[in-house]
């Protein structure tokens, strides 16, 4: 897929992470990007990291009418352009099992990481179907592939992207839009120093999940979002990213109940 000519990213959470490194992939490429978050210091310091032909605006993807309002007003900037929507926006949850996870956090959640990936494309397919070209890059997880303790609010958010993608990826069978659903493992990014603390924890739990988190290791943003590029380009549906992630995906498909009870001698 060429997406050097007439191509436009759009990336929502582009202030951080890999939204930053999908600004600054795709900027190197010469594609016209557009770039969002919701923070407006983190998007400042993509806007002077990056440079060139960027914009930034900001967005709440948890407000279905900021996207529908933030859609009629960017979609005439690129018209005869092709589209690469990238629905990177997501948080995480410091809130401990699930019987000690607010359902009102839970929501918070839900709303960020799948309504704002929906509502996202929602608004932004028909401009990609009357182009016929074009991609949609969901942001999911290795938790999208696989569910473990403590992190039940954002593994099923995980898995609903990943549903979403596949789904959608059918419907658009026979068409020049394409789908890409991402699993990434560890990456070097802000999701846990920046997540949501349920009510019953508190930031010193956050901070020590973030610390543990760090010593994942893991790929740096702008080698996952190079990788993720890569795999636009050539046309790939799924993206398991990093060693760790496709380590834990092979233990699922050998063991798709079992690795439960393998992964919590570990995981604890």
């Amino acid at each position: 897929m060429d997406i050097h000519v007439n191509g436009v990213a759009l990336i929502t959470g582009a202030g951080s992470g890999i939204g930053r490194g999908l600004a600054k992939a795709a900027a190197a490429r010469g594609m016209q990007v557009i770039a969002t978050d919701v923070n407006e210091d983190y998007l400042k310091e993509t806007k002077i990291i990056v440079g060139g032909d960027l914009t930034t605006y900001w967005l709440d993807v948890a407000d279905e009418r900021a996207i529908a309002d933030f859609a009629k007003l960017v979609i005439p900037m690129f018209q005869g352009k092709s589209l690469y929507l990238f629905n990177n926006a997501g948080i995480s949850l410091v809130s401990g099992s699930f019987e000690n996870t607010e359902l009102s956090d839970f929501r918070k959640l839900i709303n960020i990481n799948v309504w704002g990936t929906i509502s996202m494309t929602k608004y932004f397919l028909p401009h990609l179907l009357q182009q016929n070209s074009g991609c949609i890059i969901n942001i999911s997880s290795i938790f999208g592939l696989l569910g473990i303790a403590r992190q039940t609010a954002y593994c099923t958010s995980k898995f609903a992207v990943r549903g979403f993608t596949e789904s959608l990826r059918m419907e658009l069978l026979g068409t020049g839009v394409k789908t890409l659903c991402v699993h990434p493992g560890a990456v070097q990014t802000n999701i846990v120093n920046d997540s949501l603390i349920g009510e019953h924890n508190t930031t010193k739990q956050r901070d020590k999940l973030a610390k543990a988190f760090r010593g994942f290791g893991g790929l740096t943003p702008d080698q996952a979002a190079e990788t993720i590029l890569k795999a636009v380009e050539v046309g790939e549906e799924r993206l398991i990213l990093g060693q760790d992630a496709q380590e834990m995906y092979g233990l699922v498909a050998a063991m798709p109940v079992k690795y439960t009870a393998e992964l919590a001698k570990t995981v604890g």
